[in-house]
Order: C-alpha cells, then structure tokens, then sequence
C-alpha cells in the first residue's frame, strides 16, 4: 500500500484514468463492429456512415493519448480500404490497380 499522499494521488488518478481510457476503447471497438457490420451486410450508405464515426472517435481516441497514431493510421486505413471497395462493388466497378514503381 502507498504510504506517501503522492503515490495516493497516483493510485487515484491511474485508476481515474484507466476508467476514461476504457470507457473510449469500448467506444471505438462498438463503433469497429458496426462498420465490420454494415460491410458484411453490403450496406454501402450505412458502412459509409459507420466509417465516418469511427474515424472520427478514432481521432478524438488518438489526441488524447488513448492510442497510438500508427496504430489508429493503419486500423482508419483498413476501415476505409474495405468501405470503398464496397462501395465501388455497390456501383458495379472495380478499383483499379496501379503499377508499382520500383
């Protein structure tokens, strides 16, 4: 047990923050899912809705040092790679390709 009022503060405000830090990680996964949700349902105006809130909690998540900004980049880009190309599917295209330059 502590037995200084700084490590009492600390105990405090740790625990204050793993609550909030939680509270958002559970925000962004519900979010996650519903996206992952709509896709599989082909949905495209509801994955794209889904995307735009994701991203957006992922963002406010990432500024407040919930996530790292590598991890949220990638996941935001997975997210959005998979709703266009339902998207694109939707419309009866296909993305196209690009060559790679070595």
């Amino acid at each position: 047990m502590a037995n200084n009022a700084g490590a009492l503060k600390r105990i405090k405000t740790n625990e204050r923050n793993r609550v909030r830090n939680a509270a958002w990680r559970s925000k962004v996964r519900t979010l996650t899912r519903k996206t992952k949700e709509a896709i599989e349902a082909g949905d495209a105006d509801l994955a794209k809705e889904c995307a735009r809130q994701t991203t957006s909690a992922i963002d406010r998540a990432t500024r407040r040092g919930i996530y790292h900004k590598n991890w949220a980049a990638r996941n935001k880009s997975r997210l959005s790679k998979n709703v266009i190309a339902l998207i694109l599917e939707s419309r009866g295209e296909t993305k196209k390709e690009e060559p790679v330059e070595a």
